[in-house]
């Protein structure tokens, strides 16, 4: 397992792991920074496995300034030693880029496909719900959307390595790979074959899909 660590402002360390590591001016965000000259979703940074690079998009008004270039709307690879700056006030370093060895529990050793939500950091392991995981904010969703109101009651549903966008939602579903996205309730069937580390995206709510 591939980690990035992080300094802020030089003294708080975070460890990046292989989850979407969000950053911005909403309580939601893995790193929530109270300052109104950053947004509410200003950046992300997560961990690519097609490349087995870390990935760092700016998603703000302003924009990021990666080692001295902007980031607008845009994204780049993270290195050891670049410097991200948000504003003047909130600096961040990269210190190194490190592979770290973690243990699964047996239950989880044979499949260890699931959907991370990227605000909360909760987990929905494919395994424990039969190979079917449900996404709106219907209560009978396994994957319960709260105060988004973009999302609908039954909005989708992952099945194996398939995103299916419900038919009857009036919201739209998409999914973000690299820097395309693609909205799955306009492709032929309302469905998609996800890959390790899609984000899936509905109203204001980011999922990711992940397998170890």
């Amino acid at each position: 397992m591939k980690q990035l660590i992080l300094r802020y402002n030089n003294s708080t360390i975070y460890e990046v792991d292989e989850n979407i590591f969000t950053i911005g001016n909403n309580p939601q965000n893995s790193l929530y920074i109270q300052d109104d000259r950053i947004s509410p979703l200003h950046c992300s940074l997560f961990y690519d496995p097609n490349s087995s690079k870390f990935i760092i998009k700016d998603t703000s008004t302003n924009g990021t300034i990666v080692n001295k270039q902007l980031l607008k709307q845009s994204h780049c690879v993270l290195q050891q030693g670049m410097q991200i700056i948000l504003n003047q006030d909130q600096i961040f370093f990269v210190e190194d880029v490190i592979n770290k060895t973690i243990k699964l529990s047996s239950e989880y050793s044979m499949n260890t496909t699931y959907i991370q939500h990227c605000y909360s950091g909760e987990k929905y392991f494919l395994l424990q719900h039969d190979n079917l995981i449900t996404i709106g904010t219907s209560t009978s969703n396994i994957i319960k959307i709260v105060d988004d109101v973009y999302v609908s009651r039954e909005q989708a549903k992952v099945q194996g390595n398939i995103l299916h966008h419900s038919s009857t939602s009036v919201n739209p579903t998409f999914v973000l790979r690299r820097d395309v996205k693609i909205d799955v309730s306009q492709l032929d069937k309302q469905q998609i074959e996800l890959q390790n580390g899609d984000v899936i995206g509905m109203g204001k709510t980011l999922l990711q899909y992940l397998k170890l």
